[in-house]
């Protein structure tokens, strides 16, 4: 990452106009208690790690510029939790504080943050990651029917993020969320548990997600 950051300002020749830190692995299917630290270690190393390694680099170079920005990519799984995707939902949460954090520490300096919060982005992170085949079959479905293609999520994250906006949240699905996660917590949590029970049971073994493939995009 320091090699990027120095090939970076050698290229543009000072620092970055603007910074995405996209780092992301697909990993569901299994309840806490049954996922396993080494595939917690895994998702987190990346999903987190990815994205705080990025600012710990960059962020010194735009706070000396005085200009630019950093674009997080978090999820919707950060505010809407859902059952079965702790490791997934806990990194995407860590970025959305992250990301807040960092617009407080940088307001004033000229730098802006956004933290883009997507639901389906038609990807290839539900096939290629730590999730069940039943998870992942359910989430490529889900993907075909309302995922956004990753152009039209660009566009609109640019856009935003030109407006100054912290949250980022692209899809009427994640506002919908986002919106019932704050009037009504507690009905949500019952809601979504009520879902999970209601869908079909996995086999509890942290050894589904070990054996599943583990290069996400």
């Amino acid at each position: 990452m320091e090699d990027l950051a120095l090939f970076a300002e050698l290229e543009f020749g000072g620092a970055p106009t603007l910074v995405i830190n996209n780092a992301g692995v697909g990993i569901g299917g299994q309840p806490v208690g049954n996922v396993g630290l080494e595939n917690w270690n895994w998702a987190l190393s990346i999903n987190l790690w990815g994205v705080i390694h990025g600012c710990e680099t960059f962020v010194p170079q735009l706070r000396a510029a005085g200009r630019g920005g950093v674009i997080n990519v978090a999820s919707a799984a950060g505010f809407a939790a859902a059952p079965t995707m702790g490791p997934y939902n806990v990194g995407k949460a860590g970025v959305m504080s992250l990301s807040e954090t960092l617009a407080a520490e940088l307001s004033g300096t000229g730098v802006r943050v956004s933290v883009l919060c997507p639901t389906f982005v038609k990807t290839n992170v539900a096939v290629d990651g730590r999730i069940t085949a039943q998870s992942s079959q359910l989430a490529q479905k889900l993907m075909r029917w309302t995922g956004f293609s990753p152009e039209r999520v660009a566009v609109g994250t640019l856009d935003a993020f030109d407006k100054g906006r912290l949250y980022v949240v692209p899809q009427l699905d994640a506002k919908a969320i986002w919106l019932a996660k704050r009037l009504a917590p507690a009905l949500y949590a019952r809601g979504a548990g009520l879902l999970n029970r209601l869908m079909p049971n996995e086999p509890a073994s942290p050894t589904i997600l070990q054996t599943a493939s583990t290069t996400g995009k």
